[in-house]
């Protein structure tokens, strides 16, 4: 005699559903390591871009608000850093720009006095001292970081 009744038994639902979890697991710590990643390289690029950006304006001579031709710098401290005008940083100047980035991740460098200056005209570091040529981002929870590393020319030779 055959039977009209159509369906899964208990176990075929039960392991289905035992697989799609197992799934649903791997894919939310994949996906929870990921925002801490890109939040760092995130912050990375926006750095190098601002670098790139501030050496530019110290090599064309750029003059906005009709200043005079300047060195272009920037201050890093712990939970952002300042773009600014000069080789000074002065924290009450309104012109910088402050860029803060995630609370989760920090800023160290070993340029002297946390500043990276561009002379004007040819755009390489100034006072420039080999050693004394990097900025570190660090992501607090993952413990991940990425060191970026300048030659006197102001040009980034690695990103590790």
């Amino acid at each position: 005699m055959q039977s009209d009744q159509k369906g899964f038994t208990i176990s075929e639902l039960s392991l289905t559903i035992g697989i799609f979890a197992i799934l649903f697991a791997i894919g939310s710590i994949i996906l929870l390591r990921a925002q801490p990643t890109t939040a760092l390289i995130t912050t990375v690029d926006s750095f190098v871009a601002d670098t790139k950006q501030q050496q530019i304006k110290a090599m064309s001579g750029f003059t906005g608000n009709g200043a005079t031709d300047d060195s272009f710098s920037i201050f890093i401290a712990q939970n952002s850093y300042a773009l600014f005008r000069g080789t000074a940083y002065n924290a009450q100047d309104t012109e910088n720009n402050q860029i803060q980035f995630d609370a989760s991740l920090l800023a160290s460098t070993t340029f002297p006095n946390s500043i990276l200056s561009f002379h004007k005209g040819d755009g390489e570091i100034v006072g420039f001292q080999s050693g004394l040529d990097t900025v570190t981002f660090q992501h607090t929870t993952t413990g991940g970081q990425k060191t970026i590393k300048f030659n006197r020319y102001g040009t980034i030779i690695s990103i590790q």
